[in-house]
Parts: C-alpha cells; structure tokens; sequence
C-alpha cells in the first residue's frame, strides 16, 4: 500500500498478493462473470469496499478468472486474478490505482494490520491478513507485509455490502 504524497489521491496504489503453496485445498468456487466480485480491505480501523462487476472479468484458461478494467469505468481496481496452477498454486492479487478513482485507505504510519476478504459474486470467500508477517516499511507513505500467515476467522472482516 503506497501514498506517495498525501496531496495528491491519484498517486495512491494497492497491491494485495495472496499465495498459498502447492499442497492446499483451496479451489475457485465461483464464477464472477455471471456475477462480479468484491474485495473488502481493512488497514487497522479504516475499510474499504471494492467492486468488482461481472463485465470485466474473464476465464483463465479452466484455472481461474482476470479481472481488468485499466481505465477506471468500474473504480479504481485496476487489475484483479484469482487461480489454481496446474501445480497447485493458490493465488488472490489485486491491483488498485488512485488514478482510477477513490483510495481512501492509506498507510497510518506506522500500522499494525491489513485484512482482505475476496468474495466471488454467488461463490466463496478468500481471505488474507498481515497478522504475523514482516511489516517493512511501515510508515506514513508504505504499508507493506511479507511472510503472512492465514488469517484465524475468513468471516470476521465480512463480504462488502
């Protein structure tokens, strides 16, 4: 999570990667081109809902789904991916862009937690948290975390409205 200058909203950028090893049981459960999707991001007290709609998601070759909207017409989540490699990779990431509209979650300086809930329009839910990782930087311009756990309760953040 960067706020490069706090003056200018449009600088603002969040990427959010969640990777789970081969060996997982997770699967896509969902189908967001029938029905969009959501991402509700949680940086300490501060939330943020982002939507997601169906028209701008597509099919990864059976192993998931890509989301693009790279000028904006849906809010400032550039790009989005949720997929299961062949090798049994599990991976949620998500680009979102202040160029592309309104990021009102930014870096407390220093923070303490960020939490993500990843809802498939009539599917399943995926969820990350900070909690236990590196935190580095961590300051009023950058937020970021490496080495994260899971997180102990996917429903405790909720779905966005």
């Amino acid at each position: 999570m960067k706020n490069p200058d706090p003056a200018d909203a449009t600088g603002r950028k969040v990427l959010w990667l969640v990777k789970e090893a081969a060996g997982n049981t997770n699967m896509v459960n969902g189908n967001p081109i029938a029905n969009g999707a959501t991402l509700n991001l949680k940086l300490d007290a501060n939330t943020q809902c982002f939507q997601m709609p169906s028209s701008g998601w597509s099919n990864i070759d059976g192993i998931g789904f890509k989301y693009a909207d790279p000028m904006g017409a849906n809010g400032p989540v550039k790009k989005a991916e949720i997929k299961r490699t062949p090798g049994g990779v599990f991976q949620v990431k998500v680009i979102i862009s202040g160029k592309n509209g309104a990021v009102n979650i930014i870096p407390p300086g220093p923070g303490t937690e960020a939490d993500m809930n990843f809802h498939l329009g009539g599917g399943d839910q995926y969820c990350g948290s900070t909690a236990g990782g590196m935190l580095n930087p961590n300051d009023a311009t950058t937020f970021k975390a490496k080495d994260s756990g899971a997180p102990a309760n996917c429903a405790a953040l909720g779905t966005c409205p």
